[in-house]
C-alpha cells in the first residue's frame, strides 16, 4: 500500500486536495502529474480517473502517506516529496479534547504526524514528436474532458459538442418520451 497525497494548484488558483489509497509510486504517477501541469482545463475527480494509472484516486488528504506531490498549472511544475514521520506532543488537554493519544518514546503523550521529507526528481515526461497526446475537448453538457475524436453533436444544436455519455443519456430520454406517448421505438 503505497498512499500518496497530492496537491493540484489550477491555473485560477484553486487548490485541489487527494490522495491514492496504493501504487502511487513516483514513476507511475510521474506521467500523469506532468500531463496535469501541461492541461488546460481545470481537472475533475472523472477526467484524473480515467488516466489514473495507480490506485483509487479520492478527494481529502491520508494521514499516512509514502509521498507527497505538488502540481501547479500556471508554472507547470510537479515537485515531489518523500514523507518522513515525526512525533507531536499532545497538549495538556488532550483528553478533554476527545483526541486519541500515545504514550511516545520520550514519556510524554502525543501522536505520529507525517511531513514533508527528502525531495524526490520526477523526470519531466515531454510527450515525443511520434506519440503525441490526442485533441481533447470539453463536453458542454457535463464539462468532462474527452478525446475530441470521441465527441457527439448534439441533435438539437449541432454546434455544441457533447460526451458520449451525455448523448446516451439525451438519447434514451427521447426514447422514453416517445414510449410515453406511445410511439413505436
Amino acid at each position: 500500500m503505497t498512499r500518496a497525497n497530492l496537491l493540484i494548484v489550477t491555473k485560477d488558483g484553486h487548490k485541489i486536495k487527494l490522495y491514492w489509497s496504493s501504487d502511487a509510486y513516483p514513476d507511475t504517477v510521474g506521467a500523469m502529474l506532468w500531463a496535469l501541469a501541461r492541461r488546460e482545463h481545470e481537472p475533475t475527480l472523472e477526467n484524473l480517473a480515467d488516466q489514473n494509472p495507480a490506485g483509487e484516486l479520492c478527494f481529502g488528504y491520508v494521514g499516512n502517506p509514502y509521498y507527497f506531490y505538488e502540481v501547479d498549472q500556471s508554472a507547470q511544475t510537479v515537485m515531489a516529496w518523500h514523507a518522513t514521520q515525526r512525533w507531536v506532543n499532545a497538549p495538556e488537554d488532550w483528553r478533554a479534547r476527545g483526541w486519541r493519544c500515545y504514550l511516545g518514546d520520550n514519556g510524554r503523550f502525543g501522536y505520529p504526524n507525517w511531513v514533508k521529507g527528502r525531495p524526490i526528481t520526477i523526470e519531466r515526461a515531454e510527450p515525443s514528436a511520434a506519440v503525441q497526446e490526442p485533441p481533447t475537448t470539453v463536453c458542454q453538457e457535463c464539462e468532462r474532458i474527452f478525446p475530441a475524436e470521441d465527441a457527439y453533436t448534439s441533435r438539437l444544436d449541432p454546434a455544441r459538442l457533447i460526451c458520449e455519455t451525455c448523448f446516451r443519456s439525451a438519447e434514451q430520454a427521447g426514447r422514453a418520451k416517445l414510449a410515453a406517448h406511445g410511439a413505436e421505438i
